[in-house]
């Protein structure tokens, strides 16, 4: 019986049962993180190479509608396997979620995908705005610290009246 894992924000792992590796342990460094299709076709529940490359095109015309480099995220690289020629591609975390969307959402393997990769998205859209929190308080204090400032020499060159000195 296999054991399903839902990925969560605090739970970046994506797997299904310990007998498979996760998401994040087929990777492959080289100056950036990538993916080859041919080891996340069976993680996204794919048995053909046909199948899944028809997923793949799919996810190269949504990055191309969105006007981003496709080469930067679907990189083609042939390969041998099992004394086969076949395309392969090298594949950024970004081309990896634009194929989850764009697979078959019956397959449960699909829909946990595209779960873990909204939970991420969630996570980084949560990193961005309390980032910027943080810097609107110190952009905040930075204006109070010109404004102690402004008003300080203003009292020095003999301004009586700041509220008009501060609208002109």
């Amino acid at each position: 019986m296999q054991k399903h894992v839902l990925p969560t924000q605090a739970d970046e792992v994506f797997h299904f049962d310990e007998h498979r590796p996760d998401f994040n342990t087929l990777s492959n460094e080289n100056g950036f993180t990538y993916w080859y299709a041919r080891d996340l076709m069976p993680l996204l529940g794919y048995k053909s190479q046909e199948s899944f490359n028809k997923v793949i095109q799919k996810a190269i015309s949504a990055c191309t509608s969105l006007n981003i480099v496709t080469l930067e995220n679907f990189v083609l690289e042939p390969c041998v396997v099992d004394g086969k020629k076949i395309k392969d591609y090298r594949l950024s975390r970004f081309a990896c979620y634009l194929i989850a969307m764009n697979g078959d959402p019956k397959k449960y393997e699909i829909a946990q995908a595209q779960a873990y990769f909204v939970s991420i998205a969630e996570a980084f859209q949560k990193y961005v705005e309390e980032a910027e929190d943080f810097e609107r308080i110190l952009i905040r204090d930075e204006i109070s610290e010109h404004e102690k400032s402004l008003s300080g020499i203003a009292r020095k060159a003999g301004v009586n009246n700041y509220a008009f000195f501060q609208n002109s």
